[in-house]
């Protein structure tokens, strides 16, 4: 009887996928400040080189 039984039983499943959506936020703003404080750096001390000839 319970091996009767056990043959009826169905299971289903349902997945579906679904799309991650990540927010990514870059700050330019640092690293545009940082550039240009290392352009300037260098043009600080070519100039001051050239002052000293």
């Amino acid at each position: 009887m319970v091996l009767a039984t056990t043959g009826c039983i169905s299971v289903k499943t349902h997945s579906t996928i679904e799309p991650i959506y990540l927010t990514l936020d870059v700050n330019l703003k640092v690293q545009l400040q940082q550039e240009l404080d290392s352009v300037f750096a260098d043009i600080d001390a070519a100039s001051q080189a050239i002052e000293e000839e």
